[in-house]
């Protein structure tokens, strides 16, 4: 598995740390542990007594985590970092692998304190990088240290390992979790967004609230401040086929709402309003979906009519 960690103190090399393998545990937190195995130097100990360990992904903070190591590092000895990586940032990670990609490429950068020595048995004319600043044979002498491994030549995970000892263990079988995704790249379409989201995250904010009426009247007000809402919004979708499905799925999802932040006239619930947590969660993940897809969509097809 390659990846390869040169730890240094002002240029001079102590060890190398290689990556052997990763693992993963936990579902709704998962946690990602690298193991490496450490390659010294003939003569010079290390000891890492402070230091953190970063793994980065297209500039993203993937992950941060303490090295687990107890004493100086050992030729052949083993170690392993362990971090909290969010669901969302497995997907995240998992949905920029191109399909060409067989490796999924991290940057990584180790960092902190620790102390080194030269070995008394070490024979009197090694001089390894020596300097004039050395401590004498056999003493130990606090440094600052640092290890990187960029993209180009950064810690690669196998795409089959990547689902089988990351993915597939992490994978909570009760929940699916959903994101909106929000066109990025085209900054109009993204401000006549705007008012939307700013509804949708209220409505976040009422149902963590336990408020599940409030959360129909705020997710009914993102529908109807979606940029040409009700007549317009769909215009720009060339496809008439996918335009009518997409109208009709709106109307149903605009009356569903409505009917959520009204109270019944009739029957037994006659003077109550006719929903309950369940309903408002399922309201919640239909209007993330629609929102995610239906930004994504009219994002493509603005740059269709742009070429």
């Amino acid at each position: 598995m390659p990846g390869t960690l040169e730890i240094q103190d002002s240029g001079r090399t102590y060890a190398k740390l290689e990556l052997t393998d990763v693992s993963a545990a936990g579902r709704l937190n998962p946690r990602v542990c690298l193991s490496f195995v450490a390659r010294t130097v003939p003569y010079w100990q290390v000891e890492l007594t402070d230091v953190i360990f970063q793994l980065q992904h297209k500039k993203e903070l993937i992950g941060e985590g303490h090295l687990m190591c107890m004493g100086p590092l050992r030729d052949n000895g083993s170690l392993q970092v362990e971090f909290v990586i969010p669901q969302r940032f497995l997907r995240f990670i998992t949905e920029n692998l191109a399909v060409t990609e067989s490796y999924l490429t991290f940057e990584a950068e180790l960092k902190g304190r620790g102390r080194f020595l030269r070995d008394p048995q070490s024979p009197e004319n090694y001089s390894y990088n020596f300097r004039v600043d050395d401590p004498p044979l056999g003493e130990w002498r606090d440094c600052a240290l640092w290890a990187t491994a960029n993209a180009s030549a950064g810690i690669k995970i196998p795409r089959a390992d990547w689902y089988q000892k990351i993915l597939a263990p992490t994978r909570n079988e009760r929940y699916i979790y959903l994101e909106v995704a929000l066109p990025q790249e085209d900054k109009a379409l993204a401000q006549e967004w705007q008012n939307t989201i700013e509804h949708f995250r209220s409505a976040e904010k009422a149902f963590a609230l336990g408020d599940d009426i409030t959360v129909f009247v705020y997710l009914r007000g993102a529908l109807d401040a979606m940029p040409g809402a009700k007549t317009r919004i769909l215009e720009g979708i060339r496809n008439e086929s996918k335009r009518n499905v997409l109208d009709s799925l709106l109307k149903a999802t605009g009356n569903q709402l409505h009917g959520g932040r009204h109270v019944v006239m009739e029957g037994s619930e006659a003077g109550t309003f006719p929903v309950n947590r369940l309903d408002a969660a399922f309201a919640m993940d239909l209007m993330r979906v629609l929102l995610s897809h239906l930004s994504l969509i009219l994002s493509a097809e603005h740059e269709r009519s742009r070429d």
